[in-house]
């Protein structure tokens, strides 16, 4: 019982030893002093830094920084304790997804005397980036989709943002970061620009809606090709080759090729005559342009497909139909810009002729797609 209590008392006479002892740990001390920043860092490397991008997390080193109130980063908030983490000498801040109003590049901290400290960060702020409608011919009605990217920073929201064909308004239906949906109304003209709208940006959608200034082929007078199995069609209940699995047409006629590919350098294919309808600019500039048309694959696009025989100028090696990405079992717009499929443009604008051709080595799988509304666009 007496070796028990020595030693209790020998435990109890060490801590107050130490309690008399420096009381500092690893943790720096927070006093009523001002807040000092000494540097901003990677949190991960602990490098230091001097900008930063939005929605990244940064660490500000310094002096009491655990009295800290509030921390603007040029007029836009962070916010806590999400957003922002003291730990006495250095406190971790996630740059707030916001644009900012006004820019001054600093990061400003306040205490909770109402103290302040500020250091230079100078904050990246994305452009919104609008890349196109995922189907430029979608019916009255359907849904459209635009893609791109930052839609949801700059307020490109079902709460706060709209999208207007040509005068159109019309509601966002959903959004995220890189789409925005909406419900395409009716009654919209041909050649319609579309405009995004927010209280942050307005920014104007490329293309246009049911583009057809520089129409090559809309299939309307076209008949069926016994030798290719290629088929003009409104949908699955044409009467003139009209097959179960075929889509609904989006604007009339479609070309439909359904068939399997002989493989090797059998030319199957259709083509059209010399591009007369042109815009204006199109001899002196035409690597402006791009071919564009709406596709539907049944199936998953199995054989390549050459998509410009020049006159003149030389093909290149570009084949359509091999895109593994390219969705089955709805319509899109597709873009191929004339310098991936012309070897030299300036001599093939003399006689530009385009076509759609069987014309290399083949898989020999089933080929089941449909196109319409072939066209000459802007790319930009």
């Amino acid at each position: 019982m007496k070796k028990r209590l020595l030693g209790f008392s020998i435990a109890l006479s060490c801590l107050a030893f130490a309690g008399c002892e420096d009381d500092s740990t690893w943790l720096v001390k927070t006093t009523d002093g001002p807040m000092e920043i000494s540097r901003i860092v990677n949190p991960k490397t602990y490098e230091e830094i001097s900008s930063a991008a939005l929605d990244q997390l940064i660490l500000v080193q310094g002096v009491n920084l655990n009295n800290v109130a509030t921390i603007f980063i040029n007029d836009v908030e962070a916010e806590k304790p999400t957003d922002m983490i003291p730990v006495n000498g250095s406190i971790l801040v996630r740059v707030p997804y916001i644009v900012p109003t006004e820019i001054d590049n600093k990061i400003k901290l306040t205490d909770k005397q109402g103290r302040s400290v500020e250091a230079p960060l100078e904050v990246t702020v994305p452009e919104l980036v609008i890349e196109g409608m995922s189907c430029e011919y979608a019916p009255a009605g359907s849904t459209l989709v635009i893609s791109g990217s930052y839609f949801d920073l700059y307020g490109m929201t079902p709460d706060d943002g709209v999208v207007l064909f040509g005068d159109i308004e019309t509601p966002i239906v959903a959004a995220n970061k890189t789409s925005v949906t909406v419900q395409v109304p009716g009654n919209v003209p041909a050649n319609t620009t579309l405009t995004l709208k927010s209280d942050i940006k307005t920014a104007t959608c490329p293309g246009k809606y049911k583009d057809d200034e520089y129409i090559l082929q809309t299939f309307e007078d076209n008949t069926w090709n016994d030798s290719y199995k290629i088929a003009y069609v409104s949908g699955p209940n044409d009467p003139d080759h009209g097959e179960a699995d075929d889509p609904a047409g989006i604007s009339g006629k479609y070309m439909r090729y359904h068939n399997t590919y002989a493989g090797g350098w059998a030319w199957q294919g259709f083509d059209w005559p010399v591009i007369n309808n042109r815009p204006e600019d199109f001899d002196t500039n035409a690597a402006d342009y791009a071919l564009k048309f709406e596709c539907y694959a049944v199936k998953a696009l199995a054989d390549p497909i050459l998509m410009i025989i020049p006159i003149n100028g030389g093909q290149s090696d570009y084949r359509w139909g091999e895109d593994e990405s390219f969705p089955t079992g709805e319509w899109r717009t597709y873009t191929i810009p004339l310098t991936e499929t012309v070897g030299d443009i300036n001599t093939w604008v003399e006689a530009a002729q385009a076509q759609f051709v069987f014309h290399a080595a083949g898989t020999g799988k089933e080929s089941y797609w449909c196109i319409d509304n072939v066209r000459i666009s802007k790319i930009k």
